[in-house]
């Protein structure tokens, strides 16, 4: 069994290149500089596109890296999000 301090942790993934691509994607599909970003539905697929892509266990850099995707077009599923941090799950959960 594991403690709820490890399982907040390892649910608490944030993946930076996934959160840089949705920012990107959502501001090349505004109009201007006063259109509103999109809202994409959550939950949601989509997949590792920058290698490698560091996981961590908090929204921002100075969260320690929990894991490391070496491989691009590895899937994985956002699950909540808030600014520019995602939350997500892998395929193995």
């Amino acid at each position: 069994m594991t403690s709820p301090t490890f399982r907040f942790l390892r649910t608490w993934i944030l993946v930076s290149a996934i959160s840089a691509a949705m920012t990107a994607a959502a501001s090349a599909t505004n109009a201007g500089p006063e259109a509103l970003p999109e809202r994409l539905p959550i939950p949601r697929f989509v997949s590792v596109k920058d290698v490698p892509a560091n996981v961590r266990v908090g929204p921002g850099r100075s969260y320690k890296i929990r894991w490391r995707y070496l491989r691009r077009d590895v899937p994985v599923e956002i699950f909540q999000e808030f600014g520019n941090g995602r939350r997500i799950r892998g395929a193995d959960g």
